[in-house]
């Protein structure tokens, strides 16, 4: 039992283990009971929990957390039903990715869910299979295709005329 302040141990003279109630740190190592919760291996600081356990990462204020590394970031899970969640809240809050390349989803069949707006232009390679009406909001509509088939044995020429006849003086295909 000692008042005011003590140095223990120096740069030469190092404590190889301190023992706190429930916490211990070692040479490279915290451990919080018998969990090595943060540490170094190499080159890299290991964040560890026991199985079970939840990892929180925060921040508070108006700070930003970042995961960073000079090749790659991998967030997975594997359980059944397992799910990735990345939410934005707030006035204004959106959720972004980017790439000096591409942004690719992978899966062995993909489905992105609910609504969706793309702001800017849209390039889709591969098959494509639409389920739904298409509406198509624009000045022309240009299709590429050698074959272009429609199921139904009506076409509709001049949707929207305001009366009977056609005012623009002609109608068909061409």
């Amino acid at each position: 039992s000692v008042n005011g302040t003590q140095n223990i141990g120096s740069s030469t003279m190092r404590w190889s283990t301190i023992f706190v109630n429930e916490a211990k740190l070692s040479t490279n190592t915290l451990y919080i009971g018998d969990t090595a919760v943060i540490g170094t291996q190499a080159d890299t600081i290991r964040i560890k929990a026991d199985p079970g356990q939840s990892i929180w990462m925060s921040t508070t204020g108006l700070g930003s957390t970042l995961i960073t590394s000079e090749t790659q970031v991998q967030i997975s899970t594997s359980c059944m039903n397992a799910n990735v969640i990345i939410n934005a809240t707030g006035a204004g809050a959106d959720v972004r990715l980017g790439s000096g390349s591409s942004v690719q989803i992978v899966a062995p069949t993909t489905a992105i869910t609910g609504d969706a707006t793309v702001s800017g232009s849209l390039t889709i390679a591969g098959n494509t299979t639409l389920n739904g009406n298409l509406t198509v909001n624009g000045t022309q509509t240009i299709v590429n295709a050698t074959t272009v088939a429609t199921k139904d044995n009506i076409i509709l020429v001049n949707s929207g005329e305001p009366g009977s006849g056609v005012t623009a003086g002609k109608a068909g295909i061409q």
